[in-house]
């Protein structure tokens, strides 16, 4: 009895210090100011603008500091962000890597998680990620899914380009969410692909040139709003808007403005940067708590704005 007791004993005053050891450790962060990086593939787009005014938003209501870098599509500026983050002394990293698939991004990131720095991952997937507390996406292949199921209840057939940002593994979820549901249905049909890195101004003049060299489509499914607005400025300047469906993923407020003021035919699946902010702080502030966190968060899209529901969304912000 005496030795059960000893251990009985031993196993609380365990318990206790590590209950100590974990308010303390928070405590003493907080006191020193939690501070996260954050470090988006581009803020050349309004879906990671509304993350990080979300995420700057949430981080100030919790007196933590935040670190924010652009490294403009460029992935070896983004590995360069990471490690000065790193000599910062960030307690987390919130990252969109600019190339899911860089064995150097990885490896950065991987040194960041051995200094102790949190990593959480958003809008977009690491090849490897194995290592990483928390990955926060919508369900992008379902989106691709939606779209497509649109299609075939709009058209009986269709020749269909497909704007694509290979690098980025979300995009291409998305992609693939699409082909694949209509791969099955030989009278929708793929005709060419054409990489764009989700950006506007690389989408209107190569969606220009395409239509000058084929004219072979009368179907566009872009990754996301932004693109989809290249591709729509290059139709409307070659007059053949009328002619073409046009498929997006975001629900941005310049695609939901565009389709109330006067577009017939584009369709855009509804993304929630906020909400995808929202979470990822939240990640965050518990990991630092020593709670535990889901490895994956994914985000419903099951919601498609076109002119027939426009009305029932706020055009002037996000979902």
């Amino acid at each position: 009895m005496h030795i059960r007791s000893k251990i009985v004993w031993m196993i609380i005053f365990l318990s206790t210090s590590l209950i100590i050891y974990t308010v303390y450790t928070f405590s003493n962060i907080t006191e020193r100011s939690i501070v996260i990086g954050t470090t988006y593939m581009t803020m050349n787009n309004t879906f990671y603008e509304a993350i990080n005014s979300e995420v700057k938003k949430i981080a100030s209501q919790n007196n933590c500091k935040l670190v924010v870098r652009d490294p403009e599509l460029d992935v070896n500026k983004q590995i360069r962000q990471i490690n000065a983050m790193r000599e910062e002394g960030v307690n987390a990293i919130i990252i969109n890597p600019v190339e899911g698939n860089n064995k150097h991004l990885i490896e950065a990131l991987k040194k960041a998680k051995q200094d102790g720095i949190y990593i959480v991952v958003v809008d977009s997937q690491l090849s490897d990620s194995q290592f990483v507390d928390s990955t926060i996406v919508s369900d992008n292949y379902h989106a691709g899914v939606i779209c497509a199921q649109d299609l075939m209840k709009r058209r009986t057939q269709a020749k269909v380009l497909l704007l694509t940002h290979n690098s980025a593994n979300s995009a291409v979820d998305r992609i693939n969410g699409f082909t694949n549901t209509i791969k099955a249905h030989p009278e929708y049909q793929i005709v060419d692909r054409i990489d764009v890195l989700g950006q506007t101004e690389i989408a209107m003049p190569k969606v220009s040139q395409y239509i000058d060299e084929h004219r072979n489509f009368d179907v566009i499914m872009s990754l996301n709003d932004p693109a989809a607005l290249g591709s729509l400025a290059a139709l409307e300047e070659k007059h053949l808007n009328r002619d073409m469906l046009i498929y997006s993923v975001d629900g941005s407020p310049n695609m939901k403005k565009f389709i109330s003021d006067k577009a017939n035919h584009v369709i855009t699946a509804v993304q929630s940067p906020e909400g995808m902010a929202r979470q990822s702080v939240h990640t965050v502030l518990q990991l630092i708590k020593g709670k535990q966190t889901k490895k994956t968060i994914k985000l419903n899209v099951d919601q498609l704005i076109s002119k027939d529901n426009i009305n029932e969304y706020n055009i002037l912000g996000w979902q």
